[in-house]
């Protein structure tokens, strides 16, 4: 008998009379078994689900509908873990003799007439041992780990990145944390993260952001600082890494030139991206459940603990929200699909989960500014600071309050929806304007992050009036064409738009077409 753990442990058995000398004792693994009971959704979109009910969390956060096929008999499973977990423990508890190992020295005794207690048994680990996986056999294992659970505050000294006083960062080996890093309160216990396992293909992408793609996200020698961030919040914050890492895979199949290379990376992207996901999840179902443990609290105190949750994990999920959205914006623009409404499905999906993942974000803008992301923010904060608004939407603005025919008319709830989002469209032709060539590409991220829920939901209903508006927002993003994220979709999407609608409206069309000419 022999099980192993993570390394190759093994229990040593009785010498027999049919085992000859020098004959090793055999070792059996118990097979792996594959988990058959995920999700239908994420078993025909090929990526690991936790099995969480009623909805698992890849479907939560993808705003999927989530079913489970059937499952066998509760009775016979029951039957197989008891019996299972019977025979590990009578198979510990077991204490066969065990021959003493031949020694040349003179204090070594007899096998005949010495038997030694069994050595440590040590049980098959499919996976790292968290709290919540160690826990009794006989006991269900939940969606997300219990809570709470201490992981562990960074080390007092540790590598940082500080700010400098003139603004830009810079780098200690052995100083203490900087102001803007906040140590967990002392009543509050860190939330559960699953250890997470790095391949050497991980390492290759790992040096692929930091060699490859200085300008990659949104600016100019940005991916630097922001895998600092992402590499010292690793231990707490695992989702912010495997993002990142998500994202060189992403990038790095699209510089290949060979289909059969970028397949494989995409693929890559997804796993890394779905392990984010899932640990992002849990972290905040932890601090929701730590936001009811405190409401017995006073009002004073309900606000200083939450300033202190904010700060400390603040950081690290706006980047996720930022790098996520990034992704999925990627994603969909730059494997577009030549139809419009399949393109339109993709798109509103990578809206809406851009949304489902902003809405548990706590800090605030100004707050922000504050940490150790006001350097990456510098440049942003000056060009909103500044703003003159500019007239690239005024035509259209003209033409939904004056419709030309009745084919371009519409209801009221249908123009306030779209004039709103119109409002935001002209801050991102405004934010654009006073941007460089390098920062030029946060314009329309930020842009698709402040377009309203109806707006989005119009949009999937492919509503002509919302379909003109997006046409407005593809100029935004066409003007950032040079950026990897975007490249031709923008002027792809306004040629749909305007074959798609016809003549009705080719007047609000004409000027985005007019932006095409000579690109």
């Amino acid at each position: 008998m022999a099980s192993s753990g993570h390394g190759s442990e093994h229990t040593q058995t009785a010498a027999t009379p049919s085992s000859g000398p020098g004959v090793a004792p055999k070792s059996s693994r118990r097979p792996h078994r594959k988990s058959r009971d995920g999700c239908a959704e994420c078993k025909r979109r090929h990526i690991r689900c936790d099995k969480g009910r009623p909805a698992c969390t890849n479907c939560t956060i993808a705003e999927r509908a989530c079913a489970y096929p059937p499952s066998s008999s509760s009775a016979s499973s029951a039957s197989s873990s008891a019996a299972t977990a019977a025979a590990k423990k009578a198979a510990a508890n077991r204490s066969p003799p065990v021959s003493s190992p031949k020694g040349n020295n003179a204090g070594s005794r007899s096998a005949s007439s010495t038997t030694r207690p069994p050595l440590l048994v040590t049980p098959k680990i499919e996976e790292p041992i968290t709290p919540a996986a160690s826990a009794s056999p006989s006991e269900p294992r939940a969606s997300f780990p219990r809570l709470p659970f201490h992981l562990g505050a960074f080390s007092e000294s540790t590598t940082t990145t500080t700010l400098s006083p003139g603004g830009g960062p810079s780098s200690s080996a052995t100083t203490p944390l900087p102001h803007h890093h906040h140590d967990p309160p002392p009543s509050q216990l860190q939330p559960p993260s699953r250890p997470s396992t790095y391949s050497a293909k991980d390492l290759v992408l790992l040096h692929h952001a930091s060699t490859s793609m200085p300008d990659a996200i949104l600016g100019r020698g940005q991916t630097t600082y922001i895998m600092d961030i992402a590499l010292r919040y690793a231990v707490e914050s695992p989702y912010l890494i495997n993002q990142l890492l998500a994202f060189a895979a992403l990038n790095l199949a699209h510089v290949q030139h060979d289909p059969s290379a970028a397949e494989p990376l995409r693929h890559q992207a997804t796993e890394l991206q779905t392990r984010a996901l899932a640990d992002f999840t849990k972290e905040t179902e932890y601090l929701t459940a730590v936001s009811q443990q405190t409401e017995h609290q006073s009002d004073q105190q309900q606000q200083q603990q939450q300033q202190q949750d904010d700060a400390y994990h603040g950081v690290p999920r706006f980047l996720f929200a930022s790098i996520l959205g990034l992704h999925v914006f990627a994603d969909t623009l730059l494997n577009h699909h030549p139809d419009l409404p399949t393109f339109l499905h993709r798109f509103t999906g990578c809206m809406h989960l851009h949304r489902g993942v902003r809405t548990v974000l706590k800090p605030t803008w100004e707050g922000l500014l504050q940490t150790e992301l006001g350097p990456l923010f510098s440049a942003l904060s000056h060009a909103t600071a500044t703003r003159q608004k500019g007239d690239e939407c005024d035509r259209l603005i003209d033409f939904i309050r004056h419709p030309r025919s009745t084919a371009s008319e519409v209801d009221d709830g249908v123009k306030e929806t779209c004039l709103e989002a119109i409002e935001h469209l002209q801050w991102g032709f405004d934010l654009q304007a006073r941007l460089s060539d390098a920062e030029g590409p946060h314009a329309p991220s930020a842009t698709s992050v402040l377009l309203p829920g109806p707006f989005v939901d119009l949009l999937r209903q492919m509503q002509p009036l919302a379909l003109v508006s997006l046409a407005y927002f593809a100029v935004i993003v066409h003007r950032s064409r040079r950026c990897w994220i975007f490249g031709d979709s923008g002027a792809f999407v306004i040629r749909a738009v305007a074959s798609h609608l016809g003549s009705a409206w080719e007047e609000p069309l004409a000027w985005p077409l007019e932006q095409l000419e000579g690109t």
